[in-house]
């Protein structure tokens, strides 16, 4: 496999062994990231607005065809030029561009917190719970005020995917400061130091530091939780290119 989901795999394993991540079978899947669709409505090759076909390019493959040599070119300066990008999904697929293996470099555990933040949105169920919640608390506000409530529901849930990522880490026995690390890291790569807006999905970086802060000396009054687990199978499919993650 190429060495990315090898890094991955060592990873998911070491997490899952110290960790309960759940009953339902998990893909991760690295792809070429949203620089690509830029670089494919850049040089008109798709309908602007149209082009997130390129995110999920394959970018281990070569490709042959119509546009093939923009393709590849689009593939190789996404991974050149792409910056770190994870989300998941409420289907259980977390993905990865390719470029955040480049910009993290040797920083694995970095890439730790980052995955496990987004196996905690899976285990959260963030989509459904915060599309309910906003059901719920917004259906008798005005427009601005429901968008208002969106936002502030979707910080919310990024605070709490971030606690619990720290929360796997430390059971994995990675050092606490990790948390405020991978944090640091993403913000000054991609050049984000603003504050939490009222329109932000995100909280801003002070806000987001203090808040892991305050978390990690509640972990170390708590302590580790000293449980392992079978962590079930993990196969790699190249033709489909993920990784699986299916627990026992």
């Amino acid at each position: 496999m190429p060495v990315e989901y090898s890094i991955l795999k060592s990873i998911l394993k070491r997490l899952a062994l110290s960790n309960d991540l759940g009953d339902e079978t998990i893909y991760f899947i690295i792809d070429s990231g949203s620089y690509a669709n830029w670089l494919a409505m850049e040089i008109d090759i798709c309908d602007q607005g149209d082009c997130t076909f390129f995110r999920g390019l394959n970018p281990f493959k070569l490709y042959r065809g119509v546009n093939q040599h923009e393709i590849n070119e689009i593939i190789r300066q996404s991974f050149l030029l792409g910056r770190i990008e994870a989300s998941a999904a409420p289907n259980n697929n977390v993905f990865f561009s390719r470029s955040t293996f480049k910009v993290i470099d040797n920083r694995k555990d970095i890439l730790a917190f980052i995955m496990a933040h987004e196996i905690s949105h899976i285990l959260q169920d963030t989509s459904f719970v915060n599309s309910l919640q906003e059901s719920k608390r917004g259906r008798k506000l005005e427009t601005k005020d429901r968008k208002n409530l969106a936002y502030k529901i979707s910080r919310d849930s990024e605070i709490s995917a971030d606690k619990q990522a720290c929360s796997i880490l430390y059971n994995a026995n990675y050092p606490l400061d990790t948390c405020t690390d991978a944090i640091k890291f993403g913000h000054k790569e991609s050049g984000d130091g603003e504050e939490t807006k009222d329109d932000s999905t995100h909280p801003g970086y002070e806000d987001r530091i203090k808040s892991m802060e305050s978390y990690k000396a509640e972990l170390l009054r708590k302590g580790q939780d000293e449980n392992t687990f079978n962590f079930g199978v993990i196969e790699y499919d190249r033709e489909m290119n993920f990784l699986q993650y299916s627990p026992k």
